[in-house]
């Protein structure tokens, strides 16, 4: 999880809970709104690190495809080697 995340959340909890508050008139949420800030803030968090972690096992599948096609290519093109070479071995 990037520190980002957590840096800005403190910031905005710093300014809404903190000494600040009363300068900008901010009164304290009840105690189950910001319980079900918490829990919202919480579960974007928790879907966002999931959506990521998909991506980067996908953007890995792919490669790891691509690179056994390259290797399926090679193959190909070994046999074919391997055939011309035999045919000029046994015609030797």
């Amino acid at each position: 999880m990037d520190p980002r995340t957590f840096g800005a959340l403190a910031a905005a909890l710093f300014v809404v809970l903190g000494p600040l508050q009363s300068l900008f008139g901010f009164v304290p949420l009840p105690l189950p709104v910001m319980a079900g800030l918490v829990a919202i803030t919480v579960a974007y968090v928790a879907a966002s690190e999931i959506t990521r972690s998909i991506s980067i096992i996908n953007e890995i599948a792919q490669a790891n495809a691509d690179g056994a096609g390259q290797i399926a290519d090679g193959a190909r093109s070994l046999d074919g080697v391997a055939e011309t070479l035999k045919g000029k071995v046994t015609s030797f």
